[in-house]
């Protein structure tokens, strides 16, 4: 299971690091970065990166997960302002996004030497917003006439759902269950592919 994730991941983070390559198209850029950490975001969730890439430093590994967190922060916020056009379709929505985007860097510099408990509750809170501000900002895309909006949201959907539901379930909100548990992993895997295409 994880390795169908985290292959689908990798492989369509390496086929849009050679589009950017063959372009020089900066979405495509931007859109790696967020694959990637969007990749060990997911491993370090799991584990796994614990486990397989950092085994003799549980610290390290906690503050690489808030630093990818950050990075994902950045990532989707600027692939999102890129790729929606917001700077034309919604000023409002563009310094909203550009304003995530700065965090994510302050999180992703400041994170990892910041006292882990401190630094991922803070993350954990702006689990929801980076979904949520994305999926508003196709939608008011959409309706103000940007057709490649319906791929973004799409895309975003499932991932928005079952990422909203995977942290709830985090918070204890709902009941814990294989969907819950790993329904970020799945979302972001279909959001991967489906974005890609």
């Amino acid at each position: 299971f994880f390795g169908m994730i985290y292959g689908s991941i990798m492989v369509i983070g390496l086929y849009n690091f050679l589009l950017f390559l063959s372009t020089r198209d900066f979405n495509y850029f931007y859109y790696v970065i967020y694959a990637t950490s969007m990749g060990f975001v997911q491993a370090g969730l799991n584990g796994l990166s614990f486990q397989y890439l950092l085994p003799d430093s549980p610290s390290w590994a906690n503050a690489s997960l808030v630093g990818f967190l950050g990075a994902l922060l950045f990532s989707v916020s600027t692939f999102c302002r890129q790729f929606l056009m917001l700077k034309t379709v919604s000023p409002f929505l563009d310094r909203t996004m550009l304003a995530m985007s700065l965090f994510g860097i302050i999180v992703l510099v400041v994170g990892p030497i910041a006292p882990y408990s401190i630094s991922i509750r803070i993350v954990a809170a702006l689990g929801i917003p980076t979904f949520v501000v994305p999926i508003i900002a196709s939608l008011v895309a959409l309706h103000r006439g940007f057709r490649p909006a319906r791929f973004f949201l799409i895309a975003f959907g499932p991932l928005l759902f079952l990422g909203i539901a995977y942290v709830l379930a985090r918070w204890q909100l709902v009941p814990t269950n294989f969907l819950t548990s790993n329904g970020f992993q799945i979302g972001a895997a279909l959001e991967v592919v489906l974005l890609s295409l």
